[in-house]
């Protein structure tokens, strides 16, 4: 992973900024790549791994539509969430206040461990700072 520093404003006070971090996101991995990299590692071929992830991309929005959240064990639990207006009693409340649906990804424990464990951390590169004037600017490999 690759991180980039940026000047944020505060959405609370417009005028205090500081600088976070950001990902610089690379290409998105596809599920040929994903597929070619799991064969890699098991003896199921690509071909095969491919209709497996193809045939549970069909099957999850049945599940989550019923109100399932997915539990893929040890990575993580897949859950749909409303986004409604909302209204001053629960009577005024209806289907039709519904937007949208989002996906919440919630993350393993043992996930979450690996993905802040110090190995990962340290693996993580940082580009130098934006404003090149910085001579103490980070550049960790």
């Amino acid at each position: 992973m690759i991180l980039k520093k940026i000047l944020k404003s505060n959405p609370q006070n417009k005028e205090e900024r500081k600088y976070y971090f950001a990902p610089v996101q690379g290409n998105a991995i596809g599920l040929d790549e994903l597929a070619e990299r799991i064969g890699q590692s098991c003896s199921i071929s690509p071909t095969a791994i491919k209709y497996v992830l193809t045939a549970f991309m069909d099957q999850l929005p049945y599940f989550l539509k019923d109100g399932h959240p997915v539990q893929l064990e040890p990575f993580c639990t897949i859950r749909l969430s409303p986004k409604s207006k909302g209204k001053d009693t629960a009577l005024e409340l209806s289907k039709d206040d519904i937007k949208s649906f989002h996906l919440v990804v919630t993350p393993s424990a043992k996930f979450k461990h690996a993905i802040n464990s110090e190995e990962f951390i340290a693996s993580i590169k940082i580009l130098p700072d934006p404003d090149s004037q910085n001579p103490n600017s980070e550049a960790s490999a």
